[in-house]
Formats: structure tokens, C-alpha cells, sequence
């Protein structure tokens, strides 16, 4: 289970993305989860729904301005997405977090700082 690591940090080879040592997720399974995420926004998109519209709102004013920069922000999110065992969420952050310029030493630090304060 990924939320739920334990031990050594994570790790990469070329096949899979880095998770933790003896877990690893392929990349159909990333894109998988990409294409249901894309698939569950606009279907909420199309109903309409109010709870999933504040979401929305929340992420942008999260993600706009402020004292910290994306890249931080969404180092956080990492770990709350690791935390709650999300693996959507963890996905959706890793990228958007590699995107505003984290290296793989970053994000890997957020999974040895919760192995630690979660043993």
C-alpha cells in the first residue's frame, strides 16, 4: 500500500516511477490514473456539481500568489496525498511539483520524512 510506506526511501528504475523500495507503479497504471482523473473532472464539470466547483476555487486560491511558491505548495500536497493514501492525488502532485522545478531529492525527502514520523 502506498500511503502506508515503511522502511527504505524510494527508488527508480526505468520501467516504473519511484515509489518505495519492492513497490513500484507502472506507467500504464499512471495513465490510467491520469485518464480517470480527466474523466471525474469533466463529468463533475458537466453536473454541475457545487461541492466539486468550491474544490476548484480552493486549488486556485491554494495555488495562486502567496508567500510560498508551487513548488512548495505542492511538495505539501505530496505528503498530504501520501498521508490519505491518494494515488491520484500523489500522481497529480509529483508532476505538477517536477513541472515548477522540484528535483527527485525533494520529493523523495517528503517520503523519508513521513517514514519517519509514521513508523
Amino acid at each position: 500500500m502506498v500511503g502506508a510506506m515503511r522502511g527504505p526511501c524510494w527508488y527508480q528504475n526505468a520501467s516504473h516511477t519511484p515509489l518505495k523500495k519492492g513497490i513500484s507503479m507502472s506507467r500504464e497504471k499512471l495513465q490510467d490514473l491520469t485518464r480517470t482523473r480527466k474523466w471525474a473532472h469533466q463529468k463533475l464539470i458537466e453536473k454541475g456539481s457545487g461541492v466539486y466547483k468550491a474544490f476548484l476555487e480552493l486549488e486556485k486560491a491554494t495555488y495562486s500568489g502567496g508567500a510560498l511558491k508551487k513548488r512548495e505548495k505542492e511538495l505539501i500536497a505530496i505528503g498530504i496525498s501520501v498521508r490519505i493514501n491518494c494515488e491520484s492525488c500523489m500522481q497529480r502532485h509529483i508532476e505538477q511539483a517536477a513541472a515548477a522545478g522540484a528535483s527527485y531529492d525533494e520529493v523523495n525527502g517528503i517520503n523519508c520524512g513521513l517514514n519517519h514520523i509514521y513508523k
